[in-house]
C-alpha cells in the first residue's frame, strides 16, 4: 500500500523547493552567473528537487514491488516501464537524474550556464512529475 503521508510530505517539501527555483529562474542570466550565492542556491535546490523526485520514485518502486533500480536514472525508467508515465518522459527524467550526478560529482568543473538553462526551461518537467504522481497515487 502506498504511504500517502510519505508522498504528501515529500511533495510538500518539493513545492517549497520549486518556489525557490522559480524565483531564481527570474534572474537575468549575466547577474545569475556572476553571483556565487545564487549559483550555489540554484545547484542546491535543483539537487534537492531531483532528490525528492528520486525518493518518491524509490518509494513507489518499493511499495509496488517493482524491479530494484541499479542507479538513479533507472528509477525513472522503471516507473515508465510500469506505466506511471510515458517512456519518453521517463527518459527526460532519467536525464535529470544524470544531471543530479553532475552537480554532486563534477562540482569543480560544473557548467553553470547549463544550470541556468535548466532553471529557465526544464522546471516544468518536475511540475509534470508532481501531477503524474498525484494521479498515480489517487488511482491506487
Amino acid at each position: 500500500m502506498i504511504h500517502r503521508d510519505t508522498i504528501d510530505s515529500r511533495l510538500s517539501r518539493l513545492s517549497t523547493t520549486m518556489n525557490i527555483l522559480r524565483d531564481l529562474s527570474k534572474e537575468e542570466k549575466s547577474s545569475f552567473l556572476k553571483d556565487k550565492l545564487k549559483l550555489g542556491a540554484g545547484k542546491y535546490y535543483l539537487l534537492e528537487a531531483i532528490q525528492i523526485c528520486l525518493d518518491i520514485g524509490n518509494h513507489l518502486i518499493g511499495i509496488m514491488g517493482w524491479e530494484k533500480p541499479s542507479d538513479y536514472a533507472s528509477v525513472f525508467t522503471i516507473l515508465a516501464a510500469n506505466n506511471v508515465f510515458s517512456n519518453q518522459f521517463g527518459e527526460s527524467l532519467a536525464q535529470m537524474a544524470r544531471f543530479r550526478n553532475r552537480i554532486v560529482h563534477l562540482y569543480g568543473d560544473f557548467d553553470n550556464e547549463m544550470l541556468f538553462e535548466i532553471l529557465m526551461n526544464n522546471l516544468k518537467d518536475i511540475d509534470t512529475f508532481v501531477q503524474t504522481i498525484h494521479e498515480f497515487v489517487e488511482s491506487h
